[in-house]
């Protein structure tokens, strides 16, 4: 068991470096997302322009979420960090059993991306539901 955490460590870094290169091209090639174009569609130019500022602000990085998964994933970091409150709990009462740990690497190949999808989305349609509450058309 103590020779698989450091093979788990490096083997997820390697895959970390070498996915992170090939998808920071898509990241700054559409900074928005399909649920933030629906958003966008419902406001008007002003509404567009709030929305874009506070989007940028509050959006969640893939990298960052993947970072902390990477190294504090056993704490549930990433979990606190994409707003997933419950399972970060969970994570920190669990951390001594090593079964975050496992979990936190089958995240770190498989759901991190879309937790962040998931998080983004939520996001935007809460500053597109106040934008309309506060500057109606």
């Amino acid at each position: 068991m103590d020779n698989l955490i450091p093979l788990l460590l490096v083997s997820g870094l390697i895959w970390f470096l070498i996915d992170y290169r090939r998808n920071r091209k898509k990241e700054q090639a559409s900074s928005l997302n399909p649920s933030e174009l629906t958003v966008l569609k419902s406001l008007n130019e002003k509404q567009k322009t709030i929305f874009v500022l506070e989007m940028n602000s509050r959006r969640k990085k893939e990298s960052t979420a993947l970072l902390l998964n990477l190294f504090f994933g056993f704490t549930g970091a990433h979990y606190f960090y994409l707003n997933r409150v419950t399972a970060g709990i969970l994570s920190v009462l669990f951390f001594w059993a090593w079964i975050p740990a496992i979990v936190s690497f089958l995240d770190l190949l498989f759901f991190t991306r879309s937790y962040v999808q998931e998080c983004n989305d939520k996001i935007a349609q809460e500053i597109g539901a106040k934008i309309l509450l506060m500057w109606p058309e």
